[in-house]
């Protein structure tokens, strides 16, 4: 009997109806992936957010050359330590860049007018550096949100 007239099935091939199905589940199943794999990024703003706080405290709390020297060896191994942690991770979310600047560029600011105004018009008022601790924690903590949602 002549079989040339059936098409040939091998053996390994999906069903031809389940096989759309199945490309878009794994399409779906790694764009999730892909996503969650960036949330790093939002807990690395969370961390400087924190450290950016204690610092501020810090450089209230730490008068005089040798609280600058402590305030700026303790910042330089925070950001050592946070810059290898994130130089190890291999995933960026979407617009990474532009929220990274925006955070940062802001970040600078606040940080820049909280030591200059403190420095010079608040010295002794912890309550200054308090209330700019938050200040500059702010930022970062708005760009962690924002990566949060892009990673949800």
């Amino acid at each position: 009997m002549d079989n040339s007239s059936t098409p040939a099935v091998l053996p390994d091939a999906p069903e031809p109806a389940t096989a759309p199905a199945d490309v878009l589940r794994r399409a779906a199943q790694l764009s999730g992936q892909a996503r969650r794999s960036g949330r790093w990024y939002g807990t690395y703003l969370l961390v400087f957010a924190a450290g950016s706080f204690a610092i501020s405290i810090l450089t209230g709390a730490l008068r005089g050359p040798s609280g600058v020297l402590t305030t700026t060896l303790l910042w330089g191994a925070f950001l050592l330590v946070t810059t290898i942690w994130i130089s190890r991770k291999q995933t960026a979310i979407r617009g990474m860049t532009r929220l990274h600047a925006a955070v940062m560029i802001s970040w600078g600011l606040v940080w820049a007018a909280n030591v200059i105004l403190g420095q010079y018009y608040f010295a002794t008022s912890m309550g200054w550096w308090l209330v700019g601790g938050i200040a500059v924690a702010t930022p970062p903590v708005v760009g962690a949100v924002v990566a949060y949602r892009r990673t949800a």
